[in-house]
C-alpha cells in the first residue's frame, strides 16, 4: 500500500484503540492471557505510567497499528507491535517498525522481541525484518 507511514506517540485518547488493538492482537496470535478490552485498558494504562511508552502507526493520517515498548539497561524490549488485519502484508509494518526503530529507539540498543511458538506469520514477519532466533523460552502449567 503506498502512502506515507508515520509513527506518533500515543496520547491518552488512544487508550481505547490500543485497548481494542491488544485485544485483537492476543486473538491473533492465540494468546492464552486475558483479553477483555476493559481489562487491558486498565493494564496498558498502568504500564504506560510506569516504564512502557505507546506509538500509534499511521499511513496518510489513519491509525493503523501500534507498539508498546520499554527502554532497559541492555536493550529496548518491543512487547505488543499490531497491525490491522486488514492492512498486513502490504508492507506497512515493515514501514513503520523501521520508522519506530529510526525515531524512538536508541541507536545504540539491540531490540528484543518475543514471539509465541506457534505464531507461524508473527515469527516469519520478525526474521523478514532482519531477527534471529537468539533463546527459547519454556514453561509448564500449574500441577
Amino acid at each position: 500500500m503506498a502512502g506515507n507511514v508515520t509513527v506518533r506517540r500515543a496520547r491518552t485518547e488512544d487508550i481505547c484503540r490500543l485497548a481494542e488493538w491488544n485485544a485483537q492482537l492476543i486473538r491473533d496470535e492465540r494468546n492464552d492471557g486475558p483479553a477483555r478490552t476493559d481489562e487491558l485498558g486498565s493494564r496498558l494504562t498502568e504500564w504506560l505510567a510506569k516504564e512502557y511508552r505507546a506509538s500509534v502507526f499511521e499511513v496518510d493520517g489513519a491509525p493503523f497499528g501500534y507498539a508498546l515498548y520499554r527502554e532497559l539497561p541492555e536493550c529496548v524490549h518491543l512487547r505488543h507491535f499490531f497491525v490491522a488485519p486488514g492492512l498486513r502484508r502490504q508492507g506497512l509494518g515493515r514501514r513503520a517498525f523501521e520508522a519506530l526503530r529510526r525515531e524512538s529507539f536508541p541507536p545504540d540498543k539491540r531490540v528484543i522481541v518475543e514471539v509465541l511458538v506457534w505464531n507461524e506469520a508473527g515469527t516469519a514477519f520478525w526474521k523478514r525484518a532482519g531477527f534471529t532466533a537468539r533463546y527459547l523460552g519454556l514453561t509448564m502449567p500449574p500441577a
